[in-house]
C-alpha cells in the first residue's frame, strides 16, 4: 500500500517534470515580435479627403486629413469635425452596428425619416458602418444627407 503510494507520488513528479521541461525547450524557440517595427507600421500617417453634402446646398470639403493605419470613416469624419470645430452628433452601438451619424454641423433628424446621413468612398456607396470602413492611402470620402441610396 505504501508502495503503491510512493510510485504515485514519483509518478507525478515526473510527469510534472517533463511538463516543466518542455515549456523551457519551447520558450526558447520563441522569438518576440520586434516591437519598434510593429510601432513604426502601427503609427504611419496616410492622408484622406473627405466631402460633405449637407443636402440644403452647402457643402464642406476637408483635404489632406492626416490617419494612421487602421483608421475608419467615422475616424476622418470626427477629425475633420474636430478640427473645424462642426457639431458632430453620433450614438455608438458597438459591435457589428458601430457608430450611427445623426447630425453634422446641425443637419440631421429629419422628422419625415426619409433623409440620412450616408456615405461612399471613391465614389461606391459602403455596404458597411462608418466606424468599420478601414481607410487607404488617397481615398475620397463623401458624406451625403439625401434620401435612400443614390
Amino acid at each position: 500500500m505504501q508502495n503503491n503510494r510512493f510510485l504515485t507520488y514519483i509518478g507525478r513528479l515526473v510527469i510534472i517534470a517533463a511538463v516543466f521541461l518542455l515549456g523551457i525547450s519551447v520558450g526558447r524557440g520563441y522569438k518576440a515580435p520586434d516591437t519598434k517595427a510593429i510601432s513604426q507600421n502601427q503609427t504611419q500617417a496616410t492622408t484622406a479627403n473627405l466631402m460633405v453634402d449637407y443636402g440644403n446646398g452647402k457643402v464642406g470639403t476637408y483635404n489632406d486629413l492626416v490617419i494612421t493605419n487602421g483608421a475608419t470613416v467615422f475616424d476622418v469624419l470626427k477629425q475633420a469635425a474636430d478640427k473645424n470645430k462642426i457639431d458632430l452628433k453620433y450614438k455608438d452601438y458597438g459591435g457589428e452596428l458601430g457608430v450611427f451619424i445623426d447630425s453634422i454641423g446641425g443637419v440631421g433628424k429629419d422628422p419625415s425619416g426619409k433623409s440620412w446621413w450616408q456615405y461612399w468612398v471613391n465614389d461606391k456607396y459602403s455596404q458597411i458602418g462608418a466606424s468599420t470602413y478601414k481607410i487607404q492611402k488617397g481615398d475620397v470620402v463623401e458624406f451625403k444627407f439625401i434620401q435612400g441610396q443614390q
